[in-house]
């Protein structure tokens, strides 16, 4: 006897809408934080809750969080700004009260200006005020939550609980699991201008056109493209990425890690940003 196939549950247009609003919404992320990173002379800015600053190499252009010795250093943004300055708040009632020593609260005050030094320098006056008026720690809790969740597949056919991604939606490889990358069709319009000149150089269809794998590692250039980016040099150690923003033009590499490269001597990074 015929064992009876559970049909398939069709998502819902709501949810397929919010899927692709979460996407956009994470590409709009993603830029600003390249932005952030360009601006503060192409060093990505990390802060632990205890006011610790740790600085990072193009590699992290575009990261939300990074570890250190276990501890979590979270991105320098408007928002996570907007949470060191309530601590800090509730750190100088604290002392005003005697439950924190002088010289602790003294330390905090130097670390918490230094830190408000660099977010305005990337995010500058307006974006800083705007997160500081609207922040509840609600916000930022929910903030820690989505950083918390793992990645999931877009499509992974034998799971139940993957996430779905709209019907006709960009990926590639279209059978591949993992993190799953939105791509813009500027970006892949972009990339297929190019792609006979990137193939003759040396480089594979997965490095040009991968947006689904494992996050960072196996997406390709199409997955950092911004919206107001053109390409470049296309040599074989890197494609060039030209970016233009607030603080003028800006010439980004995307490194390929199949082939030789000079800094492999010296540290392992896959993307350098040059003015």
């Amino acid at each position: 006897m015929a064992t009876a196939t559970k049909p398939r549950a069709v998502v819902a247009p709501i949810f397929r809408r919010q899927a692709a609003a979460q996407a956009r919404k994470e590409i709009t992320q993603r830029e600003i934080l390249r932005d952030a990173f360009i601006n503060q002379a192409c060093t990505a800015t990390f802060v632990s809750t205890s006011m610790s600053v740790a600085q990072r190499g193009a590699e992290h252009a575009d990261h939300e969080i990074v570890y250190e010795n276990g501890a979590a250093y979270y991105r320098l943004t408007p928002l996570f700004w907007s949470y060191l300055r309530h601590a800090f708040d509730n750190a100088t009632r604290a002392c005003e009260a005697g439950k924190l020593g002088e010289a602790t609260y003294l330390e905090l005050l130097n670390r918490i200006s230094h830190i408000y030094n660099l977010v305005l320098a990337q995010y500058g006056d307006e974006a800083v005020k705007s997160a500081e008026q609207s922040f509840t720690p609600a916000k930022w809790k929910r903030h820690c939550e989505r950083l918390a969740k793992p990645q999931e597949p877009a499509i992974a056919e034998h799971e139940q609980n993957a996430i779905p991604v709209p019907p006709g939606t960009y990926r590639y490889p279209a059978d591949a699991t993992g993190a799953y990358h939105p791509v813009s069709k500027t970006a892949l319009a972009l990339v297929d201008a190019i792609r006979d000149k990137a193939l003759a150089a040396g480089w594979t269809m997965n490095q040009l056109y991968r947006n689904v794998g494992i996050a960072h590692r196996d997406w390709g250039l199409v997955c950092y493209i911004g919206p107001e980016d053109r390409i470049g040099e296309i040599a074989s150690q890197y494609i060039e990425i030209v970016s233009s923003t607030r603080s003028g033009i800006h010439s980004l590499r995307f490194y390929n890690h199949e082939v030789d490269q000079p800094w492999l001597m010296t540290g392992n990074v896959n993307r350098e940003v040059t003015d």
